[in-house]
């Protein structure tokens, strides 16, 4: 399923599927492949969905590095409350002022925890 909704063009469903993919992999030991592609997503909120819901634990030498380049390169996102596409460098959202995602951040306290 997860791997299904990871290519589609709704990034609303793209989340879901981050957050899915990535508490089967905590729970379950799932496959790390629909993790893998959540985290070098085109929408910035989908990596930091995959990202808050890791943990230390479900990661190997792989998940790692994939974790440790998640912020790499310009990636925009879409706010979820008001649909608008933001620009990379976007902290929060331009148009209802929603706070945008942490890459930076929820890398450190994954790696870190």
């Amino acid at each position: 399923m997860a791997a299904e909704w990871l290519v589609k063009d709704d990034p609303i469903l793209r989340r879901a599927a981050a957050v899915w993919a990535a508490h089967r992999r905590v729970s379950q030991r799932a496959a790390k492949q629909p993790v893998l592609a959540a985290l070098r997503d085109r929408d910035a909120e989908v990596r930091d969905e995959a990202l808050t819901h890791l943990t230390p634990d479900s990661l190997d030498d792989e998940l790692t590095e994939w974790v440790r380049a998640a912020s790499d390169g310009a990636v925009g996102w879409r706010c979820m409350q008001c649909g608008r596409d933001n620009v990379p460098e976007a902290q929060a959202c331009e148009q209802c002022h929603t706070t945008g995602p942490e890459l930076r951040r929820h890398i450190d306290e994954l790696l870190d925890g």
